[in-house]
């Protein structure tokens, strides 16, 4: 009896029976969906440590986040449509099915053929992972979820291989932007230290004892693409509601650009002061690997959400 007390009492407690049976049903697969994404993301590396004696790692810091702020901007803007989609039972045809290719794909990329930055690497890790991903949403949301919002999730597929692909283009063009970190750094530090040196043939700014190497991961080019890219994405769906002012729309994509921009420089100095004075572990482990991508992406929504208005207009 108390078993049976206690279970009714955390079911009425659930934030989750607050909400329509067929929603409950969707936030439920979302979450599922969640933790085995966030639980691959912490096994892959150990495969591929297991796989080529190192643990494979990603400059891009956005990538593993990336998926957070879509999955969002697609609720809250399609929300209309998730609430009028029918409760319904997964066809564990469909569950087994898909959930086989999706194992299949992410034990491709555990040991890719080429371990260069390029076309091959795309192929050979990259392309699986993300294909992985979609197989396992499948697999967890069956073709019956889909059906609702075929062209905004094949849109999504679309914005998310195009990211994994402007990784080649980065490689490419991160040089010009570290050259502008450099110069803007070398206006803004003499407010704060005087021991200093900066190295432009090597991108690299030294602060006292401490170290750093403006390269791909601190030019700016990632957060600029991941502003891009969730922007547009963001803009396609508000455009299936609203009607957007395109001319009003590209300043806001360049006006954020120009923050984005910014406010990579100043985490430029940040880290390098902190690291310098503070502490080399806090500078590089919490500002570069953690902080970075949650503060940016946390930017964009508060962003996003203020442009809205200035952007788009009733049909």
């Amino acid at each position: 009896m108390k078993i049976k007390l206690c279970s009714k009492i955390c079911s009425k407690k659930c934030p989750l029976n607050k909400l329509a049976p067929n929603v409950r049903g969707i936030v439920r697969r979302l979450i599922v969906f969640l933790v085995f994404y966030v639980g691959i993301s912490l096994v892959h590396p150990i495969f591929t440590e297991w796989a080529y004696g190192y643990i494979f790692t990603v400059q891009d810091k956005y990538i593993p986040y990336f998926i957070f702020p879509i999955l969002l901007i697609l609720g809250y803007l399609k929300w209309d449509t998730i609430k009028t989609i029918p409760k319904y039972k997964n066809n564990w045809l469909q569950t087994l099915g898909f959930g086989l290719v999706s194992i299949g794909l992410f034990s491709i990329s555990i040991k890719p053929l080429v371990l260069d930055m390029g076309f091959n690497m795309i192929a050979t890790y990259f392309t699986p992972i993300v294909l992985g991903h979609i197989f396992m949403f499948l697999a967890i949301f069956n073709l019956k979820f889909v059906k609702y919002l075929k062209l905004e999730l094949v849109l999504v597929s679309i914005v998310v291989m195009s990211y994994v692909l402007s990784q080649i283009l980065i490689e490419h063009f991160w040089f010009y932007f570290s050259k502008v970190i450099l110069y803007v750094i070398n206006i803004f530090l003499p407010l704060f230290t005087s021991d200093f040196y900066i190295n432009n043939l090597n991108y690299n700014v030294q602060v006292a004892d401490f170290d750093v190497f403006v390269g791909p991961p601190c030019s700016g080019v990632y957060s600029l693409v991941t502003f891009s890219l969730l922007l547009f994405i963001s803009l396609f769906f508000i455009s299936k509601k609203k009607k957007i002012k395109w001319v009003e729309a590209f300043i806001a994509w360049l006006l954020g650009m120009i923050l984005v921009f910014g406010l990579n420089i100043l985490r430029v100095i940040v880290i390098v002061l902190v690291g310098a004075y503070y502490s080399e572990k806090v500078a590089l482990e919490l500002f570069h690997e953690y902080l970075s991508s949650i503060f940016l992406l946390t930017i964009f929504l508060v962003y996003l959400y203020f442009i809205i208005p200035k952007i788009t207009k009733r049909r």
